[in-house]
């Protein structure tokens, strides 16, 4: 039986989830600009902006299509994520504003950040619908060899306060990575499964 995906307008946003959802919590925040909802994670991101500053915020307890977790699953793990943005301090990661549960759902709200995601999957369609358009990845990989060892830098920099902080980087790869090009700040905005030393693999 095929399953049958709800619309969801907000704005000139629109996006599908399994089950309708009363958003007015969110549009109580802001105007929503852009929306992330092809994680398989089970979570939901969105652009939001009040007037006079930006955020992202991430939702999970949503049936989203791509989700490989339950709701609940998914709420759990970004319940235990908090702490790990609380815990390690460094001025390029994404900052944690506040988090909080709603109803059904649990909400994380960071400050925005400029740039391209240089893993953006959910553009990799159109990037193959027309080849006119450069991905974020190439766009970096063609970018001056001393732009790319600054960046890394900061990666490195940021790595060295995750193991001071008792963490250990799981998961991390160019998805969890921001860059703009414009002022060639490197950010890193996904560390949700980074766990407390020591770790095992799994």
């Amino acid at each position: 039986m095929e399953e049958i995906l709800v619309n969801i307008n907000l704005g000139n946003v629109e996006f599908q989830l399994k089950e309708n959802h009363d958003f007015s919590w969110l549009n109580s925040l802001g105007k929503v600009f852009c929306v992330f909802s092809q994680n398989d994670s089970g979570n939901i991101s969105f652009g939001v902006d009040d007037g006079k500053e930006k955020f992202f915020v991430k939702v999970a307890g949503l049936k989203t299509i791509e989700s490989v977790r339950t709701p609940e699953e998914a709420i759990a793990s970004l319940k235990e994520a908090m702490p790990i943005y609380e815990d390690i301090k460094h001025p390029n990661l994404i900052e944690l504003v506040k988090h909080y549960s709603l109803d059904n759902i649990y909400i994380a709200i960071f400050k925005w950040v400029d740039g391209d995601c240089l893993f953006d999957y959910w553009n990799f369609e159109k990037y193959h619908d027309n080849s006119q358009i450069v991905p974020p990845a190439k766009r970096f990989k063609q970018l001056p060899l001393e732009k790319r060892i600054k960046s890394v830098g900061v990666l490195f920099s940021f790595l060295s306060a995750v193991s001071k902080s008792n963490y250990v980087a799981v998961d991390f790869y160019d998805g969890s990575i921001i860059y703009d090009f414009s002022t060639e700040t490197t950010t890193i905005c996904d560390i949700d499964f980074f766990r407390k030393k020591p770790a095992i693999n799994d």
